[in-house]
C-alpha cells in the first residue's frame, strides 16, 4: 500500500504545499509558514508526527514545463507544449450547469409552453416561466 499516497489524498488542499523528503519522511508547510513531518517507522507502519524543526523540506525541484489548454467538443484538453497529443482534464458535461435566463417571445397566456427560468418582455408587462407551462407576469410601470 502507498500510504503517502493515501496521506497526501487526505490533506490535499488543506495546506500550501506537501513534499516527499524520502521513502519513509513527507514534509508539510502549513499557512502560517511553520513546517511539519510524518514520517513512517520501519515494519511497524506508525506514522510519527515531527514537530517543527524536526521536519526538513526536500530539495528544490526543476521548473515545470509549460502546458497549453484547449476546449474540444467533449472536454478541456491539456498537453504539453511541443507534445502532439492532447489528454482530456475534465468532461464539460462535469462542469456544465443549468441552462441560465432564456429570452423567448410573450406567451400567448398564463398556460402557454414555456420551462423554468424562461423571460419575456413586451410594451406591458415583463414575464417570467416559473415551471413547465405556468407563467407569471409583471406589470412595467412609467418612468420612474
Amino acid at each position: 500500500m502507498n500510504y503517502w499516497k493515501l496521506i497526501k489524498s487526505r490533506v490535499a488542499g488543506k495546506v500550501p504545499s506537501i513534499n516527499q523528503v524520502d521513502e519513509d519522511t513527507l514534509a508539510l508547510n502549513q499557512a502560517d509558514g511553520k513546517l511539519f513531518g510524518l514520517r513512517i517507522n520501519g515494519a511497524s507502519k506508525e506514522v510519527v508526527l515531527l514537530a517543527g524543526g524536526d521536519a526538513v523540506p526536500g530539495p528544490a525541484g526543476n521548473d515545470g514545463r509549460e502546458i497549453e489548454l484547449q476546449t474540444s467538443a467533449t472536454h478541456i484538453q491539456w498537453r504539453y507544449v511541443g507534445d502532439e497529443s492532447w489528454l482530456n482534464l475534465v468532461a464539460l458535461a462535469d462542469i456544465t450547469g443549468p441552462t441560465g435566463i432564456e429570452l423567448v417571445d410573450p406567451p400567448a397566456g398564463n398556460n402557454a409552453v414555456g420551462v423554468f427560468g424562461q423571460i419575456a418582455f413586451d410594451d406591458d408587462y415583463m414575464y417570467l416561466c416559473t415551471g413547465i407551462n405556468t407563467w407569471k407576469r409583471i406589470p412595467l410601470m412609467g418612468n420612474w
